[in-house]
């Protein structure tokens, strides 16, 4: 089975793993600029944990998060 049969034979499979659902993801991100040379960034990705159908459907890879939520905290320095 390959991606061009699938494209080309929907019918040949169960329409249920061509359909995921909606599905919409929560990012949030805010930034504070300590001074002139010092900027502190702090989040959320999914925010809400939404889960979304563990198989493609016909959708692309890269549209596909299998981490759930998480968070992250970063800085950036420009000493010039």
């Amino acid at each position: 089975m390959t991606i061009r049969d699938f494209i080309t034979n929907p019918d040949r499979y169960d329409p249920v793993y061509r359909e995921t659902g909606d599905y919409a993801r929560h990012d949030f991100t805010v930034r504070y600029n300590v001074n002139d040379q010092l900027t502190l960034r702090t989040g959320v990705v999914n925010a809400f944990d939404a889960e979304q159908a563990s198989w493609l459907g016909t959708t692309l890879y890269s549209n596909f998060d299998p981490f759930g939520r998480r968070f992250f905290v970063g800085l950036n320095y420009r000493p010039w």
